[in-house]
């Protein structure tokens, strides 16, 4: 499946790309969903943006970088992760 903006087919022409850049794209939408409703509930809960918040938002920030950065090493927990995430999609 294809997730390409109409303008894009129009200008450029079918894009085609290989499996595994596909389900690395897949992975990265799961990753981004998860951790954009992460930071919601951060922000949500609570009135003010205090330290707890901020390690909150700071441990979800690096645990995102740590993860994609293994994830190029394919180091191995992070291809595990990578795995049971696109088995939620």
């Amino acid at each position: 499946s294809s997730d390409v903006c109409s303008s894009d087919l129009i200008i450029y022409g079918p894009i085609g790309m290989p499996a595994e850049t596909v389900d690395d794209i897949a992975e990265l939408r799961i990753t981004l969903v998860i951790l954009t409703i992460v930071a919601f509930f951060v922000f949500y809960l609570g009135r003010y943006m205090g330290k707890v918040k901020a390690f909150i938002l700071t441990g979800t920030y690096i645990l995102f970088t740590s993860f994609i950065i293994a994830k190029a090493l394919e180091v191995s927990w992070a291809m595990q992760l990578g795995d049971w995430l696109r088995s939620l999609i």
